[in-house]
């Protein structure tokens, strides 16, 4: 394989564009890798030194919840001990949806002498699609730890406008209405905010900038090491999401 991308502080040339960028961190001080734990902290050039230190320092085993019916893993073991608080804290209110589960099933398989019919819409459509041969064309939602997929864009509209009313601004973090987001960069603008200078993620073929670092280790978190931190509440279901409110209003569907 040719290598025509030739390092300007070194002369030393590699085969691909992504190379030379990790290549031009050893000419650099600059630490991209920013460990995912919010009370650690630590910093690193290169991403398998991340990885590295998050196996020595954090306990870098596949740690699965023991809780049953929860499908939440983490290689980290303070996300675990998290989690774990969160189904304590649930008590009474998941005793009280536990015997939700036996209320009446809403939604009934429409095909003729089937009869059946299921609590979740999610259920319905795995029933149909597996007993009676129904296709489905999946539109996921891009919102960030989100991932609910629909079969028409207007349903995906009407899930972005009752899921996603707030979304958090980039620059001070403040949680807004998403139709009013503009106007409140808008006074940033005014204080030029809006010109600092974006933080590029670090991981290769991801093109997405963020204004603050905290927003950024948000983002690797959720869209690159795949935390799940809050799981749906049914037992038959098996999801978990990034976020409390995107798991409340798949709870809610």
């Amino acid at each position: 394989e040719e290598k025509k991308y030739e390092c300007r502080e070194c002369g030393k040339k590699l085969g691909k564009p992504s190379l030379l960028r990790q290549h031009l961190l050893c000419h650099s001080n600059e630490r991209k890798f920013c460990c995912p734990v919010d009370s650690c902290g630590a910093k690193y050039k290169w991403e398998n030194h991340l990885k590295r230190h998050i196996n020595d320092k954090h306990d870098g085993k596949v740690h699965a919840c023991s809780r049953p019916g929860c499908i939440f893993t983490t290689r980290i073991l303070h996300d675990l001990k998290r989690h774990t608080k969160l189904h304590e804290k649930k008590g009474t209110l998941q005793r009280h949806r536990d015997k939700g589960l036996e209320e009446a099933k809403e939604h009934a398989c429409k095909e003729e002498k089937c009869g059946k019919a299921f609590r979740y819409p999610s259920q319905l459509r795995y029933h149909e699609e597996t007993c009676h041969g129904e296709i489905y064309v999946d539109i996921v939602c891009s919102e960030p730890g989100c991932n609910e997929r629909f079969d028409h864009p207007s349903d995906l509209s009407e899930h972005t406008r009752n899921a996603h009313k707030y979304v958090f601004c980039e620059v001070c973090g403040k949680q807004c209405m998403r139709s009013k987001i503009k106007r409140h960069y808008a006074t940033h603008d005014k204080a030029g905010l809006l010109n600092r200078e974006r933080i590029k993620c670090p991981y290769p073929d991801c093109p997405l900038t963020y204004l603050q670092e905290n927003n950024l280790r948000k983002h690797i978190k959720v869209a690159h090491l795949k935390f799940r931190p809050y799981p749906c509440s049914n037992p038959e279901c098996g999801k978990s999401f990034a976020y409390r409110h995107v798991r409340d209003n798949h709870e809610r569907s």
